[in-house]
């Protein structure tokens, strides 16, 4: 898992979610992402991931089959 400022980590039956805050001043953009023990034990290859078009402070939740996270709003 390669990500900027991971900031949230959340943890449930689910799974496990990470958020990143992503950078203002490097201007690299937000991201969430969700993997069980079987990623981490190589069972289960790809990791479920959302990516940002801009930095921010948030976080996500693992809840069955989805992530669900925060978003900026735009204004």
């Amino acid at each position: 898992l390669e990500s900027v400022k991971p900031t949230h980590v959340t943890v449930g039956e689910s799974g496990i979610a990470v958020f990143s805050d992503g950078d203002k001043d490097s201007q690299q953009n937000a991201s969430a992402a969700m993997f069980s023990e079987a990623h981490i034990s190589g069972e289960q290859g790809e990791v479920a991931a959302l990516h940002y078009d801009t930095y921010m402070h948030g976080a996500a939740q693992a809840r069955g089959e989805f992530l669900i996270s925060t978003i900026r709003d735009p204004q």
